[in-house]
């Protein structure tokens, strides 16, 4: 009887890790999935300015067969926060993808991400496209001000990746 408990109770232990480990993925809109999110952050000694630049630029890949339905067109996102200006638009974001951006923002801190730009990952005999990607830009700062530049000095950017697929 005792080996069938602790059988059990190891079962449940491991379950219950492998579920509660693993963040829950961010939110799309109705219709649209979860693809991954493009993150970058940097830090700094007290005394100097953080900052992430925007090359390189981070890679996103779709799952392998993922088909885009490029009737879905982005509205109403946001590329730039706190004292970073926007360098991309939502007329920039191929149909089928929506792109949440966010980042540091407070005092001179800022943050933008750029436009996404498709890479073929891998394709058929036939060049048919099997795998995507979409690479994009990302960039932060803390400010170069002395008050910008005390205690702990850091920020961050993100970028979520959201498609329509092709049913």
């Amino acid at each position: 009887m005792k080996p069938a408990i602790f059988s059990l109770i190891t079962a449940s232990i491991i379950f219950t890790a492998q579920h509660c480990s693993a963040a829950p993925a961010p939110s799309c809109p109705q219709g649209l999935t979860y693809i991954g999110t493009a993150y970058k952050e940097a830090n700094a000694e007290p005394g100097h300015e953080a900052k992430v630049t925007a090359m390189p630029p981070f890679l996103i890949m779709f799952p392998r067969n993922f088909r885009l339905d490029k009737s879905y067109r982005m509205r109403g996102g946001r590329w730039a926060g706190g004292s970073a200006g926007a360098v991309a638009n939502d007329g920039d974001v191929p149909n089928g993808l929506y792109v949440m951006g966010s980042g540091t923002e407070g005092g001179a801190k800022g943050w933008s991400i750029g436009a996404p730009v498709m890479k073929v990952i891998d394709e058929d005999d036939d060049g048919k496209i099997t795998q995507r990607g979409y690479t994009i830009p990302l960039y932060c700062h803390t400010g170069s001000g002395v008050a910008d530049q005390l205690g702990h000095v850091s920020c961050n950017v993100s970028a979520v990746f959201c498609a329509k697929e092709m049913k």
